[in-house]
């Protein structure tokens, strides 16, 4: 079974996510922060993150910088920032954007 993490301030966004891939068969964990989700994947390693960029402590790029440092896991921002400068960023960190 492929495990998911999902981050993202939002509890509604994160619990609506969660379950709609544990529906579709994948184990999921989530985190409410960028912190968070970085202890998380100490623990157990994703075979996908799902990143926010918005949220408070520790920002969705500052966030996949550090899990960069540790592994090559696939990043998908979901955010609904658009910007030219949003989308090059995603992609210089090794994610996409969505």
């Amino acid at each position: 079974m492929h495990t998911i993490l999902v981050v993202d301030d939002e509890l509604g966004i994160r619990q609506m996510t969660k379950n709609f891939l544990q529906l579709n068969g994948f184990d999921v964990i989530t985190a409410e922060n960028g912190k968070v989700a970085l202890e998380k994947i100490t623990k157990k390693m994703p075979d996908l993150i799902l990143l926010d960029i918005e949220m408070p402590e520790m920002d969705g790029f500052d966030t996949c910088n550090e899990i960069r440092r540790i592994a090559t896991i696939p990043i998908i921002f979901i955010t609904v920032r658009r910007s030219t400068i949003d989308k090059v960023t995603c992609l210089e960190l090794g994610g996409m954007i969505m």
